[in-house]
């Protein structure tokens, strides 16, 4: 029997209704939910509802990896720091900078401070270590830094930045059993494309102007509790290999073996509240 694999004949009978497929035709004790839902991110709600337009139901993936990314980021706070660690030493004006002017003296009196506590250093070092002297000619403060054998502190610090949008990928390694099963996977494959895709703004005639946002997925793992679900995402990537252990096929053309592999990325970042 020749594989059909219409477009439009597949878009058509999509759009008629809820598609629902499952593979294997036996669910499992714990098995894998994917819901697709139609895209809403209205922020005049607390909560966007989204309309459920489909899902799949497979086993549990070959691995369900848990990453969460945290942006921590290098900042140098240099002079600002350094001017600091010297008031910390007896300049009390730092606490009191209100104005460029002031943080002007109180560089100046850093200056004047530094000097006393390292009179037996070199030109070159003071020049080198000193907050604000020879900032704005920086091939001469760098000359000072070698000649003088010293460098100052960078204070570089950490600063947290936000949350990453948490990715995902899982995998699923589908050996169908039987015909039925076999075209069960193509449609699954299918799917996963279909609702990952956008379509064109369908208001004509400035249809292709535009494109609408592909639909939304969640992911939940029936059976068990221990294993993260993931919250709305979208489908960043789809990769199939058809032959994964070289071409072999049943007698109507499927192949006996498919992987998939798909990428996710949440919507919305995790918080202390989203684990409650």
């Amino acid at each position: 029997m020749a594989i059909k694999n219409n477009p439009s004949d597949y878009r058509r009978r999509l759009t008629k209704s809820n598609t629902n497929l499952r593979f294997p035709n036996q669910t499992p004790s714990i098995f894998t939910r994917i819901v697709f839902h139609e895209y809403n991110r209205d922020v005049s709600s607390a909560v966007p509802t989204h309309r459920q337009v489909g899902s799949i139901i497979l086993p549990i993936p070959e691995d369900v990896p848990d990453q969460t990314n945290i942006n921590i980021n290098n900042v140098d706070l240099g002079n600002l720091r350094a001017i600091i660690e010297l008031g910390s030493k007896g300049i009390d004006a730092v606490s009191n900078i209100t104005s460029v002017e002031g943080a002007a003296d109180t560089v100046k009196a850093a200056v004047n401070k530094f000097n006393d506590l390292y009179a037996g250093t070199s030109v070159s070092q003071k020049i080198a270590m000193t907050p604000g002297v020879m900032d704005v000619f920086t091939a001469g403060r760098q000359l000072a830094e070698l000649t003088g054998g010293v460098v100052r502190n960078p204070h570089t610090t950490a600063l947290f930045t936000g949350v990453a949008l948490k990715p995902y990928t899982f995998s699923w390694r589908l050996s169908p059993r039987n015909q039925e099963e076999g075209e069960t996977m193509m449609s699954i494959i299918k799917e996963f494309k279909y609702r990952a895709l956008p379509s064109y703004f369908n208001d004509a005639p400035t249809s292709r102007f535009a494109l609408k946002y592909p639909e939304l997925v969640t992911v939940s793992f029936e059976g068990t509790d221990a294993l993260q679900d993931v919250n709305f995402a979208f489908i960043e990537n789809i990769s199939i290999s058809n032959f994964p252990n070289g071409p072999s096929f049943f007698k109507d053309g499927r192949p006996i073996e498919v992987n998939i592999s798909i990428s996710l990325r949440e919507t919305d970042i995790q918080t202390k509240e989203s684990l409650e």
